[in-house]
C-alpha cells in the first residue's frame, strides 16, 4: 500500500494487481469515513459503558473492542473485494487506529533524534551501563566509540530504538553530573 505509487510509476505490478491495491486503499478510506459516525451502547456487540454516544473511531481505541464488535455498517463499503481481503482491510484499519498514538510518539522521537545528530557522546561512556541499550549495540558502540549521536545511530547493529535510548541517556547525564 505504501509503495503503490512507486509500483504504478515503474510498472512493477500488473493492471489487475494495481486495481486490487487501489480498491483496497479505497476500502480503507471508506471504513475510516464510516468510523466518524457516533455509536451508543446499544450499537456495540460487547457490553461497555458509555455516558453518551461517541465516534466509532474513538471507541475503537479501546483495547477491549475490535472493529468486528462494531456494527457491520461501519465495515460496509461499495468496494467489491474478496471477503478475505475485506477482513484484512478491517484489521488493518483497526491496527492503524489502535497504534496511531505509539506511531506518532515514535515519529517524534526519531525527529528529535535527527535534530540532535550533533549531540556529543562523552568519550568515557560505558555503553554496557546504558539501561535499555541492546547488548549488540553496546558491543558495537564500545568498539566504534562514536563522537556524536548521529554517528552512533549509523553504526551497524544499532537500531533506531537503541539510538533513542542512547539519546535519552546522554541528555540525562548532562543534567546529572556525578561528583
Amino acid at each position: 500500500e505504501r509503495l503503490y505509487q512507486i509500483s504504478k510509476d515503474n510498472n512493477l505490478l500488473s493492471k489487475k494487481e494495481l486495481d486490487l491495491v487501489f480498491k483496497t486503499k479505497e476500502e480503507k478510506a471508506a471504513i475510516k469515513r464510516n468510523l466518524l459516525n457516533s455509536l451508543g451502547e446499544k450499537d456495540i456487540k460487547k457490553t461497555i459503558s458509555l455516558k453518551h454516544p461517541q465516534p466509532a473511531y474513538q471507541l475503537l481505541k479501546r483495547p477491549s473492542l475490535s472493529i468486528f464488535d462494531l456494527p457491520k455498517k461501519i465495515r460496509k463499503t461499495s468496494t467489491f473485494l474478496p471477503k478475505w481481503i475485506k477482513a484484512e482491510v478491517a484489521y488493518d484499519v483497526e491496527s492503524d487506529i489502535k497504534y496511531e498514538g505509539y506511531l506518532k510518539r515514535q515519529q517524534n522521537e526519531i525527529a528529535n533524534l535527527y535534530k540532535n545528530d550533533n549531540l556529543l557522546v562523552p568519550a568515557q561512556t560505558n555503553y554496557y551501563k546504558v539501561p535499555g541499550l541492546s547488548k549488540e549495540a553496546a558491543e558495537k558502540l564500545s568498539t566504534v566509540r562514536p563522537e556524536n549521536l548521529g554517528q552512533a545511530a549509523r553504526v551497524s547493529g544499532v537500531t533506531p530504538s537503541d539510538a533513542v535510548v542512547l539519546h535519552l541517556f546522554i541528555s540525562k547525564q548532562k543534567f546529572h553530573v556525578e561528583p
